[in-house]
């Protein structure tokens, strides 16, 4: 499993499928058709995303009664769809799922998982920023001295580095590549962040520079910026998780509006905490920590909200879900029901993935649904094939703050980056199929 924490230090903006994206992706609304439900059907406009701004083009979307429909610049169309109704996202070449259980509303925003990138998730549109770098910072470049670059808009994202051993030394920089979606032209704020270490790796210094920068497809932009030293804060808490393994994680700096991220060095760990960081608090926004458990079963938590100064910027992790045993241990048939513990008021992800070393063609089979039961029989109305003796592993996951599957369809769910959330996984079941 890819360790996000450490892909994203400072700064890295690393998307991968199950990643998190904007609310600016909101559904269309439809006022007409959500009327329509009333009577018990109505026309269906929805999106799927892969990961941020990047739409899940070219796979497909499912619903009982319907042809299926191929997805086109991240959108689809369904008429004549019932009051509750399910969805799910795949496309045979990857042969990955993705389900949405009971769902109601009329502008569904769904999340497609997705492990690798193929020519249909190229972004539409790229450019590039070059410059000068002025200010009181030694150029060429220095040992122990750091240079990063992101590009923080809704829509589009870049990031570059410059340090000792660069290519390029200053105060010249560039070129940094930005890729997007949507419209031809847009506009964004170039943060440059610099630091400087001692020869412990103590940060000793900071610096910042920033402008608003507006990039045409397939252009090059020049820019000048002006370094300028910032003091050093302090951020402090306490981080109280359920159960005693290695939790790792990392705090950003999230811009106001949604703008995007800057990630910091300050590696959090279970227990008590006081991270030394830079005050970016002239960009706008405010500090969130963010922690993954490190046995790698995809639990992670968010808590925004920090700022400079605060002693009580904690985090209390809820206890995960757990699987209940079945009647026949390490077995299921086509009368087995998975259960879990929880309640019908919250959201949950049932994930099932095949043992791959046993000629089975692999999927990854993800359903959202706010019940705490799945009858194994019912695997099969989402396209999904169990033979006898495959073996798989189950797990399941709460996701906090979502308390309904529309929730958590909308901007407000897991594509989402202005949502604190938590996200628990349980132990894996390993299970073999039987006739």
């Amino acid at each position: 499993m890819i360790d996000r924490a450490t892909l994203m230090r400072w700064g890295l903006a690393v998307f991968i499928c199950s990643a998190t994206g904007p609310s600016s992706m909101a559904g269309d609304s439809d006022t007409a058709a959500a009327r329509q439900t009333a009577v018990g059907t109505g026309r269906l406009r929805g999106r799927v995303m892969k990961s941020w701004d990047w739409p899940a083009n070219g796979r497909v979307v499912h619903l009982k009664g319907h042809d299926p429909v191929t997805i086109k610049d991240g959108r689809f169309t369904f008429a004549r769809v019932p009051k509750t109704y399910d969805l799910w996202v795949g496309h045979e070449e990857e042969a990955q799922v993705t389900a949405y259980r009971g769902l109601t509303r009329r502008d569904p925003l769904l999340q497609h998982h997705c492990t690798f990138v193929t020519a249909r998730d190229e972004p539409a549109h790229r450019a590039a920023i070059s410059g000068i770098l002025r200010g009181d910072f030694p150029f060429p470049m220095e040992k122990n001295y750091l240079l990063n670059f992101s590009f923080l808009a809704k829509q589009a994202t870049g990031f570059w580095q410059m340090y000792y051993q660069s290519e390029i030394l200053g105060p010249r920089f560039g070129r940094m590549r930005v890729v997007w979606n949507g419209t031809p032209s847009v506009r964004g704020l170039l943060v440059v962040l610099g630091s400087h270490s001692d020869k412990d790796q103590h940060t000793e210094d900071f610096y910042l520079a920033s402008r608003s920068v507006d990039l045409t497809d397939r252009a090059e932009t020049t820019t000048e910026l002006t370094l300028a030293h910032i003091p050093i804060g302090h951020i402090a808490g306490e981080i109280k998780v359920p159960y005693v393994y290695s939790w790792n994680g990392q705090l950003i700096f999230r811009l106001s509006d949604n703008r995007g991220q800057i990630g910091l060095v300050c590696p959090l760990k279970a227990g008590r905490y006081d991270c030394a960081v830079p005050d970016l608090s002239a960009l706008g926004g405010d500090y969130c920590m963010s922690i993954i458990d490190g046995r790698g079963k995809g639990s992670e938590a968010q808590h925004c909200g920090g700022k400079i100064g605060m002693t009580d910027f904690s985090l209390t992790v809820e206890k995960p879900p757990k699987l209940h045993p079945l009647d026949k241990p390490g077995l299921v048939t086509a009368q087995t029901v998975l259960s879990w513990s929880g309640d019908e008021k919250a959201v949950y992800a049932l994930d099932i993935r095949p043992d791959i070393g046993r000629g089975i063609k692999w999927f990854e089979f993800t359903l959202y649904t706010s019940g705490t039961r799945l009858a194994w029989k019912d695997l099969k109305g989402y396209g999904i094939e169990t033979p006898a003796g495959q073996k798989f592993k189950v797990s399941v996951s709460r996701l906090f703050p979502y308390r309904t599957v529309d929730e958590i369809a909308s901007t407000s769910g897991p594509i989402s980056t202005t949502v604190e959330h938590q996200y628990l996984a349980s132990d894996e079941l390993e299970i073999t199929v039987t006739e």
